[in-house]
């Protein structure tokens, strides 16, 4: 028996659920971005202990395969990290492993890196890319037995997820 959740508030500011999930994650991760500053389609220090491009997709948590295909799907186009970008990103690994990836540092990483997105709507997909498989693995980790509606509670809830994994 599966359980669906009650009282769920499900007023559109964006008109639908996605749209507003959307635009929650959005202005969370990169509210530049999300009004119109280009600068976020290229990899940038996402205000804590990492690196990330367009809308939070984090470049020190995510494989490098991910990062190529997921980039790849968002452009359109084969994009693939190259020899030296993997370097750049190794160390940065490792440093962020080791605590000492400053602000500093990763901003200089993210100026080196080659990879960028080729437009706003490319880092749209990314993100929609990623809160596909956050949707399902949210619907999976209910067992079954409860059914969280689309909803603001569930924006938070997938944007509480996206932020922690990216």
């Amino acid at each position: 028996m599966i359980m669906a959740l009650t009282g769920l508030h499900i007023s559109w500011t964006r008109g639908s659920y996605l749209a507003d999930r959307n635009w929650s994650i959005k202005v969370e991760e990169n509210r530049p971005l999300a009004n119109g500053n280009l600068s976020g389609l290229r990899p940038h220090y996402d205000g804590g202990t990492s690196l990330a491009i367009g809308y939070g997709f984090d470049l020190l948590v995510n494989s490098y395969a991910d990062i190529n295909s997921s980039l790849t799907a968002a452009n359109g186009q084969t994009t693939t990290l190259s020899a030296a970008d993997i370097t750049l990103l190794d160390q940065a690994r490792a440093r962020r492993t080791a605590g000492t990836a400053t602000q500093s540092y990763l901003d200089g990483v993210a100026r080196q890196l080659s990879i960028s997105l080729v437009s706003e709507p490319a880092a749209t997909t990314l993100l929609e890319l990623k809160l596909s498989k956050y949707e399902t693995a949210l619907d999976n980790a209910l067992g079954g037995h409860y059914q969280l509606a689309d909803s603001k509670e569930r924006i938070a809830v997938l944007s509480l997820i996206y932020s922690i994994t990216g």
